[in-house]
Order: structure tokens, then C-alpha cells, then sequence
């Protein structure tokens, strides 16, 4: 979902995708399937969540289901976060999860959540997504420039990223698992963990730890930021690669 305001982008575990903008109260919103199936360079969410992010800054979450579930509301305070849940969940899906929602300590969260989520208006971005990355030709995002944090100052070397991530999908195709979705998903890296290997070089710890932050797609590293250099990937996946790899040219695209 794209929302003018400050954009939050958000995808459900096995529900939605959004990103919103709070000033303008729209939102783009993409239905899809479970983490695991959208979080890689050719997934179709990804590319329209790199489109929004390479406009402008976006508040970025990629949202799950689980945010209903076990208290786990009590780790969202930011107001900015709230709106960013409700693009896709609201006082029903609490309501049907929790028996006992009127005792919780976070209640008045929900409540807000629930007014935050009848106020957006959907935008549709999703094919000028995939024309501008000539996704029919190229099946994957753009991995050059930074992906920088403007709320921790920090960035990261997409092509650098890209370089150390990859592996083969299919016979001939390379892709990665995209830092976006890993660095902001909902569930402090519950989702993220479930992959085999994902520990790997601090990609675990990182999990999570951009989620509701200010993102962005720009050209050049701005000045004052840190780098940030991790990798992230399935271990199966890149030990099967690893002996194509090693006699593959690696370019950007």
C-alpha cells in the first residue's frame, strides 16, 4: 500500500501487502501469499514495494497475521506504527483472536487501529512496477544504490548485498532473498528464522530491526550514514549455487 503521508509498507505473512502514506490517506495493497513465497527479488510484491521506495521515503512494514496474536500488539508504540497495521488488520481480526481483548493492557492500541484502518483509499501501482523494472525481461528488481534507513542513519550496498546473497533459482536465473522484507517484517524475525541458514554473517540478529522505520532507494550514499553489510539467504539454497557461482560473471542489471 502506498499512503502519502509517511509510507509504511507492509505485507502479511499470508494476507497483504501495503504500503500507506498517512498525509494523503491512500495506500497501495497487494494481496499475498506467506512470507516465504514474496520475500525474493523476483516476487512480485517485492517489486512493487522497490518501485514506491526508489519515488521517495516510505515508512515501511511488512506486516503478518501474528501481530493479533499472543500480545504481540505491545511491541508496536509509535503512532506511525499503528497506522502502518492498520492497512491490513483491524478491531475484528483482535476481536476473533482474542476472547479477552477488553482486559488487555494495549486495548485503546486496537481501538486506533481499528479508526486508523477506515480512512485509507487504495492506489494501484502494481503494473507501473513492472514496467519500470522490465520485469517481463529482467524477472527481478534492480539491485544498485543504497537502501538507506532514514531514521537510523544507515544504508546498504543493494549491488554489494545482491553479490553476497544470490543464488540460483531455477536453471539459469539468479535471485536473492530481498533485505526489505527481512529487515522489516512484523514478527522481530520470527519469520525470518524460520529459514535454514538465515543466521548466517548477522542476518538474524537484523531481523525485525527496520520495521516502521523511514526507507528509501537512492543513488548515491547520503553523508553521516553507516554502512551496513550483511547477507541473507537460505543455506540450502546457496550451498547448491555455490559451485555454479564460482564460475558465474556477476554484474549489475
Amino acid at each position: 500500500m502506498e499512503r502519502h503521508r509517511e509510507l509504511k509498507e507492509e505485507k502479511i505473512g499470508y494476507g497483504k501487502y501495503k504500503k500507506i502514506d498517512v498525509k494523503t490517506k491512500t495506500c497501495f495493497t497487494m494481496d499475498a501469499d506467506k512470507f516465504h513465497a514474496n520475500c525474493y527479488s523476483y516476487s512480485g510484491a517485492v517489486c512493487a514495494m522497490h518501485y514506491l521506495l526508489r519515488q521517495k521515503p516510505y515508512r515501511v512494514m511488512w506486516g503478518g497475521g501474528h501481530v493479533v496474536l499472543d500480545d504481540n500488539l505491545q511491541y508496536f508504540s509509535r503512532e506511525e506504527d499503528l497506522m502502518g497495521l492498520s492497512t491490513y488488520t483491524d478491531l475484528k481480526d483482535f476481536e476473533l483472536n482474542n476472547e479477552d481483548l477488553n482486559e488487555k493492557p494495549y486495548v485503546e492500541k486496537v481501538k486506533q487501529i481499528d479508526a486508523y484502518s477506515k480512512e485509507w483509499a487504495d492506489l494501484t501501482i502494481y503494473r507501473k512496477a513492472l514496467k519500470y523494472f522490465d520485469y517481463e525481461r529482467t524477472k527481478s528488481v534492480r539491485y544498485s544504490g543504497y537502501l538507506v534507513n532514514h531514521t537510523k542513519k544507515i544504508a546498504v550496498n543493494l549491488f554489494s548485498y545482491w553479490k553476497k546473497s544470490i543464488f540460483y533459482h531455477g536453471d539459469d536465473e539468479l535471485a536473492c532473498v530481498d533485505p526489505v522484507p527481512m529487515l522489516t517484517e512484523t514478527g522481530g524475525g520470527s519469520q525470518t528464522l524460520l529459514f535454514v541458514g538465515i543466521n548466517m554473517e548477522t542476518a538474524g540478529s537484523l531481523s525485525g530491526t527496520w520495521c516502521g522505520d523511514l526507507l528509501q532507494i537512492v543513488d548515491d550514499l547520503p553523508p553521516g550514514y553507516i554502512q551496513l553489510i550483511f547477507s541473507c539467504g537460505a543455506l540450502l539454497k546457496r550451498i547448491e549455487s555455490n559451485h555454479l557461482l564460482r564460475t558465474s560473471v556477476v554484474g549489475d542489471f
